[in-house]
């Protein structure tokens, strides 16, 4: 919440956080780039002494399966 301190902020808060909203992978993989540059920021204006988001690590994205179809099979594609 708005209320909260910066310094009270654990890793732990950060993936309940992240948790509690259904993104793809290539979201939530935005999401925690975006929480470690912000806790970075705060790292480099020595508000904090470390990142609770460093070790954060964004969802695999899986890589669908896709039959393609031999040559002789798109030309029959084709020509239907």
């Amino acid at each position: 919440g708005k209320n909260c301190q910066i310094d009270k902020i654990r890793k732990s808060d950060l993936e309940t956080w992240l948790a509690a909203y259904e993104f793809g992978y290539a979201s939530h993989t935005l999401y925690v780039l975006l929480l470690k540059a912000l806790f970075d920021m705060a790292v480099n204006d020595r508000l904090l002494l470390e990142s609770p988001a460093a070790k954060i690590k964004p969802k695999k994205l899986v890589k669908p399966i896709r039959i393609t179809p031999s040559f002789e099979e798109f030309q029959s594609i084709i020509a239907n």
